[in-house]
């Protein structure tokens, strides 16, 4: 099961990029992941897993081949500080989240 991060991480993905396809959005998170693991090699994130967990949970909904947050998927990443669309500031944040 992937951990909160990489949740987080999609989530936050999703949501600066929407509607997102599903390549654009592996491209983006394989990239994202990259970094993690480079800080932490103990990080591996499986993408797919990640994909059908906030699907069944209602957090993201696929419209044809487009990734979109749901309003509960939304809640979520407010919860975590990261919410706002294509804020720098928030890149920062997630980053702080990561090397703690």
């Amino acid at each position: 099961m992937p951990d909160t991060t990489h949740i987080l991480a999609l989530l936050f993905l999703v949501n600066v990029f929407q509607p997102i396809s599903e390549d654009e959005l592996r491209r983006e998170y394989d990239q994202l992941v990259r970094s993690f693991a480079a800080a932490k090699p103990a990080y591996a994130g499986n993408f797919q897993e990640a994909v059908d967990l906030l699907l069944k949970n209602g957090s993201m909904r696929k419209r044809g081949d487009r990734y979109s947050l749901t309003a509960e998927g939304f809640r979520r990443i407010a919860t975590a500080g990261i919410e706002k669309i294509r804020d720098k500031d928030r890149l920062f944040y997630l980053k702080n989240l990561l090397y703690k």
